[in-house]
């Protein structure tokens, strides 16, 4: 008799068996996990969004923050998304032609502009978060309600402390700050890359 996976339990991994066996530090597993989780979401989202730009995914990020944040001026929009100025600049433009974006007179100051989501803004928005609820519901339709709290109660935990060490490395106390450098080009190697979830 074949026996079925009671819903909520983990699944089999597909890694190679000795890949985790003997693993004795629970952080360096984490990491792995992480970085397989970032891997497989950007070949989830490349799939969904077939056809849609690369620099259109981003802007998607800027409306995200427009609607947290309320009408604000270009700079605090780009500090609000981790970006360079002239970066955001350009893809708001866009979202301005677009007319998903507009611009205000700051009422602080009649020479600045404000950023602000018009209504056809939000209700593209809202389609995004429709797209997004659609993807967790589906990864998750086999947990128990009780797993998926734990999880989110989890992820809001480490999302926390990740934005603690942000904020330490932009004020520049960071013990991270007192590693060696990264290889030159600044980018960070995968330390462990698995072919069979890169991008199509």
């Amino acid at each position: 008799m074949t026996t079925q996976p009671v819903p909520g339990s983990p699944r089999p991994s597909s890694a190679p068996a000795d890949r985790n066996a003997g693993a004795a530090d629970p952080h360096s597993e984490v990491a792995r996990l992480l970085a397989r989780q970032h891997r497989t979401m950007h070949a989830v989202k490349a799939l969904l969004s077939r056809g849609v730009s690369e620099a259109e995914r981003a802007s998607a990020m800027l409306l995200v923050t427009l609607a947290e944040t309320g009408p604000v001026r270009a700079g605090a929009l780009a500090d609000a998304v981790h970006s360079d100025p002239s970066t955001v600049s350009r893809q708001t433009a866009q979202l301005v032609t677009r007319g998903l974006v507009e611009r205000q007179p700051d009422p602080a100051d009649g020479r600045a502009w404000r950023l602000a989501l018009t209504a056809q803004g939000r209700e593209f928005l809202t389609t995004l978060r429709a797209h997004r609820l659609a993807l967790v519901h589906e990864v998750l339709r086999d947990w128990e309600p009780a797993d998926v709290e734990l999880l989110a109660g989890s992820l809001e935990r480490f999302t926390d402390c990740l934005d603690r060490v942000r904020r330490e490395l932009a004020e520049g106390t960071s013990p991270l700050l007192e590693r060696p450098a990264p290889a030159p080009g600044g980018a960070l190697p995968d330390p462990d890359p698995d072919p069979a979830e890169a991008t199509p």
